[in-house]
């Protein structure tokens, strides 16, 4: 097996795709982790804040989970309070 000097073994080539752990270093504020049910992979991410959305994403795909937390990022946390409605308080 050849190696370049990139590190790569031939018939490898690098992708930009994020890791899992790149993820989880990218959005600290995210509890996230991989599930493996009935043979199919899903990655969870839940927020540790509250006022922190989305909330929860569940995905396949960790381009689509980058980009669904890639807004939180730059949002300011929704504080809680009683007055404002909610899906809760919804009749």
């Amino acid at each position: 097996m050849n190696t370049h000097a990139d590190g790569t073994p031939d018939g490898q080539t690098i992708t930009a795709e994020p890791s899992l752990t790149a993820l989880q270093q990218e959005f600290p504020r995210y509890r996230i982790w991989r599930e493996d049910v009935c043979g199919r992979a899903r990655y969870i991410a839940r927020s540790l804040e509250h006022g922190l959305h989305p909330h929860t994403v569940i995905t396949d795909d960790l381009d689509e989970m980058q980009a669904a937390l890639e807004p939180s990022q730059y949002a300011p946390l929704v504080p809680f309070s009683t007055t404002v409605p909610n899906v809760a308080t919804q009749p």
